[in-house]
């Protein structure tokens, strides 16, 4: 599965890490991608989107969960 996402497209870019002694290193940028389920022209759909994109988006809102979805235990308090 590509790392991108689903609303503005960003993915991972490559460049060089450069240390104060001027040594660089090939290293790649990821983006932060957080998989949602989110509620699009009335349907919801599961989307990986990157988490300035869910930030900035006041118009797209987190799906509720299903109704005959298992609720999860509560762990135990020690």
């Amino acid at each position: 599965m590509a790392r991108r996402c689903g609303l503005c497209g960003k993915g991972t870019i490559s460049g060089c890490a450069v240390s104060k002694s001027m040594h660089h290193c090939k290293r790649v940028w990821k983006p932060n991608l957080l998989a949602v389920r989110v509620v699009v022209d009335g349907s919801a759909l599961n989307m990986r989107i990157c988490a300035r994109c869910l930030r900035s988006n006041p118009l797209m809102k987190k799906a509720q969960p299903r109704a005959n979805a298992p609720l999860r235990a509560a762990a135990p308090k020690l």
